[in-house]
């Protein structure tokens, strides 16, 4: 089967990726079973639905972006009654942004500056001290 055009997902970071459906109902199912729900193997059908909602919804406009996807699904997840989990599925979501975030403010370099050289470590550096001597050596 050809891959569409209409099953990209477009990330928040400017990527493409091709939409897997089984991660979707994965993360529903974790945020359903964080949230003590019982019917968590429901979580199949729900990425489905709001699969199909989004594709009836946006009129096969390609590609999905991973922000539409998590706002359709926390609407879904809050119509059905799951409540709660909605409420962990955009937690996550936002510490994911958060995350990344930082990461991307981290791995930037300032005009003019180089990327930081790290220091040599001392031997009271941490538990984990190499410079025992030969003891490991095989010579």
């Amino acid at each position: 089967m050809k891959r569409r055009a209409e099953f990209l997902v477009s990330k928040r970071d400017g990527r493409k990726e091709w939409l897997r459906a089984t991660k979707l109902a994965h993360s529903i199912h974790l945020a359903m079973s964080a949230s003590g729900a019982t019917e968590s193997w429901r979580s199949i059908d729900i990425a489905s639905t709001v699969l199909m909602g989004l594709r009836s919804k946006l009129g096969g406009r390609a590609p999905l972006s991973s922000a539409d996807i998590a706002l359709a699904s926390q609407q879904v997840l809050a119509a059905l009654g799951f409540v709660a989990a909605a409420d962990l599925y955009s937690r996550v979501g936002a510490r994911q942004r958060r995350r990344q975030r930082l990461l991307k403010d981290l791995m930037r370099e300032r005009p003019g500056e180089s990327a930081p050289v790290p220091e040599r470590a001392s031997k009271q550096a941490g538990p984990c001290n190499f410079e025992m001597g030969n003891r490991f050596s095989h010579n």
